[in-house]
């Protein structure tokens, strides 16, 4: 080739290429080569609860009740359900402020199941309690033992079925009872307790005034000492103040007894401070 047409080849190529180049840059300018920024999504953050205070009960003060007594039978080998069957003289209440009547039942069998005689069975005590009186040997009630059971501390049941007795005002003694003054004792006036005495025991029960006594506990044995012709349990229930503790023998008739011992007596069976029930309401209500 001559040397005018290699300069001629020279040149297109020249011009070739700078069209190239001139189109590249056309086409920057138009389509930059850059990328594009990427566009991120967050989604919504779900909210955060805002802590809320803890609330703690206030604790409610505790009020501890007394343990609730049960109901036991007065005599060994004799269900409560029993005890009408042997039921040798009931309950009469007598005249107001007057020594007569019957102021408690009492209770003997010369047989009953495969025993023959009641004398020197075991008494138990029908319920919790605490000792207010043990007496010797005076008349009418011979041996004796009277244990005191706040009301408080009976199944509200019980206190629903057994006719207790308003409280009323000390009646005076009739005039023949002649009573002296009683010694000061002193009582809870704002509670009320059942008093149940338990008398004609055969010997002294043991027990000391202020001991307390569970249910079925035995207290002593059936006799016939006092005013008594023949073997019984003689059983009084009465409501009266509470705390009332007797320190010394109780009893009237006789001359063993001296005014003290008179006093206490009256205290106890004309003067209204204790109101007698049936013992039978008591026995025989339904657990």
């Amino acid at each position: 080739m001559s040397d005018k047409f290699s300069a001629q080849i020279i040149v297109l190529t020249l011009f070739i290429i700078l069209g190239m180049v001139l189109a590249g840059c056309a086409d920057a300018a138009v389509s930059p080569t850059s990328l594009p920024q990427t566009v991120t999504f967050t989604l919504p953050l779900t909210p955060t609860p805002t802590p809320q205070p803890t609330h703690t009960p206030t604790p409610t003060a505790t009020v501890t009740p007394l343990p609730k007594t049960q109901l036991c039978s007065p005599l060994e080998g004799v269900a409560l359900a029993e005890l009408p069957q042997i039921l040798s003289n009931p309950f009469q209440p007598p005249r107001p402020g007057y020594d007569d009547g019957h102021h408690g039942a009492d209770f003997a069998y010369y047989r009953f199941k495969d025993r023959t005689g009641i004398a020197g069975l075991p008494i138990h005590s029908v319920m919790d309690g605490r000792v207010a009186a043990v007496s010797d040997l005076r008349l009418p009630y011979g041996y004796l033992i009277i244990i005191e059971t706040p009301l408080e501390a009976l199944p509200p049941q019980w206190l629903t079925q057994i006719q207790l007795p308003q409280a009323e005002p000390t009646v005076p003694p009739a005039p023949a009872m002649t009573c002296p003054e009683p010694p000061a004792i002193q009582y809870d006036s704002s509670r009320r307790s059942l008093y149940l005495l338990y008398a004609h025991m055969q010997e002294s029960p043991g027990l000391q005034v202020g001991q307390t006594v569970k249910c079925g506990q035995p207290i002593g044995l059936v006799g016939t000492t006092g005013e008594s012709v023949q073997e019984h349990l003689h059983l009084e229930t009465r409501i009266g103040p509470s705390g009332i503790q007797f320190n010394e023998s109780m009893g009237f008739y006789g001359s063993q007894r001296n005014d003290s011992e008179a006093g206490l007596y009256c205290l106890w069976r004309v003067s209204g401070l204790f109101q007698m029930m049936n013992p039978l309401d008591l026995l025989t209500i339904q657990p």
